[in-house]
Parts: structure tokens; sequence; C-alpha cells
């Protein structure tokens, strides 16, 4: 069976993902769709609600017919070192400096000294918490999930059998939960480096929007193309056992 991609995959944009099931969501309270943006995301989980980051100088840019599909933005005024009309696919302000997510999909720190690369092929939405980023990498459709120390200056694969896997949230305690569809099916993993992922949930809602979804630790909170915010348990349902391929489930 192929292993299925949200079209944001298959564009290579990461585009809303068709794969939410029916369930009780509500708009975040004070952000009624649509909301203003792009923002620095992600957005960030505050009893039980998710509340937007400030929002950044950037304007989305048009698709020429027959274009490049990915969601590409401008900047409308200068950020740190970076002038105005720089196009970005992502930027993310972090501890260590501005995250640039370039439309060649290398992905860039801009610090306090010159500008690092910290990956290739990377595909937003990047998941930040503090110094650490989460992201997924590679050539569609076969990505998998890395997180790179920025202050490190390490970048390290933390699935290895999950493709195609998406939208990754750091979680306080240095766990990733993230979107897989390796078993034809998208479903909800957890994988707390260097083990090997757990199976979370399976039949949805997931994340699947341009904004990183937020990891507490006891649940994944998100925010769909809709506007409505959505809360999963991330404790697994079911004892798991390994796989052939070493995943958990």
């Amino acid at each position: 069976m192929t292993p299925l991609l949200p079209q944001s995959l298959l564009a290579s944009a990461l585009a809303p993902l068709v794969v939410l099931a029916a369930c009780s969501a509500e708009p975040a309270p004070g952000l009624e769709p649509p909301f203003e943006g792009p923002f620095e995301g992600p957005f960030e989980a505050q009893a039980g609600a998710l509340v937007a980051p400030r929002a950044l100088p950037l304007r989305a840019v048009p698709l020429p017919a027959g274009g490049d599909p990915d969601r590409l933005l401008e900047l409308t005024e200068a950020v740190g070192d970076l002038p105005a009309g720089t196009r970005v696919l992502q930027l993310v302000e972090t501890e260590a400096g501005w995250l640039v997510l370039r439309p060649d999909h290398d992905l860039w720190l801009h610090g306090a000294g010159d500008p690092t690369r910290v990956d290739d092929d990377v595909h937003a939405p990047v998941s930040v918490r503090g110094s650490r980023v989460a992201y997924a990498q590679g050539a569609v459709p076969t990505l998998e999930i890395a997180v790179a120390d920025l202050r490190r200056g390490t970048a390290e694969r933390v699935t290895g059998a999950s493709a195609p896997a998406w939208n990754p949230a750091l979680g306080p305690d240095g766990d990733v939960a993230f979107v897989s569809s390796r078993s034809g099916r998208p479903a909800l993993y957890r994988v707390t480096p260097p083990g090997a992922p757990r199976l979370v949930a399976e039949g949805g809602p997931f994340p699947s929007s341009l904004e990183a979804p937020t990891h507490d630790g006891r649940s994944l909170h998100f925010r769909d193309e809709r506007g409505l915010t959505h809360t999963v348990s991330l404790h697994a349902p079911v004892p798991s056992s390994p796989t052939d391929n070493g995943v958990l489930r």
C-alpha cells in the first residue's frame, strides 16, 4: 500500500491536509478566523487555548500559474540582518537567533555571527523549543523527522522508518510528536531519542497546517486550516510492541 501524503507534501508546500475526522473543535478565543498573520509561530498553548505569537512583517507572494507550489513569504521591512524583500518559506525567532527556511528548502540560522546552514531539504512547519528545532527532512515523499540543536550546531534524524512523516512538535522533555502515514493512513506518533517511535493515535484529527503544533508533554495542540483548534492526548491508548522495522505499535 502506498503511504498517504498530505496534499501539502505532494505539492512540496505543506498546504492543508484533508485528514480531519469529525471532532469537537472551537475557534481559538480572541482569534476568530481568519487570523491575522503570518506569525513567527508556533502557537502557544495556554490553559487549553492557542495564543498567537506576535506577527512578523511578512506578506504572501502571489503564486504564478504553473509555478513553484511552495507558499513564499516576503519581508516588508528588515528583520535582524534580513533586508526588506527577502523571500522565505518560514521565519522563526529562537533563543539563538532568527531561523530562516529559504525557498530552496535550506534551513539557516542568522545569529550573532555569520549565518550558518542548519540542514537542507527541510519542509515547513518547523517546531522550536529553546535552541532546539524539529522538522520534516528529506525528499518528498521519503520525509523523516530530524532535530537540530542550534547552540551545538548539530542536526540528526530521530526517525528512520516513518516516511512519510511531517508536522513535528518538540516536547518539554526532549521527545517529538509527529504525523506519519507509514502504515498507509495518517497516525500520530511520539518518539524520545534515541528510542523508537510509539503509536499514539489513529483516525485523526491530525496537524496539517502551516503552523507548527504545540506539545506540552501531555497533549498536542494545533490549529487547522479553518482556524479551529484541536487537542489530542499524547498517551498511547494501547501497549506498544516493536515491529520488524523498529517502530513501536
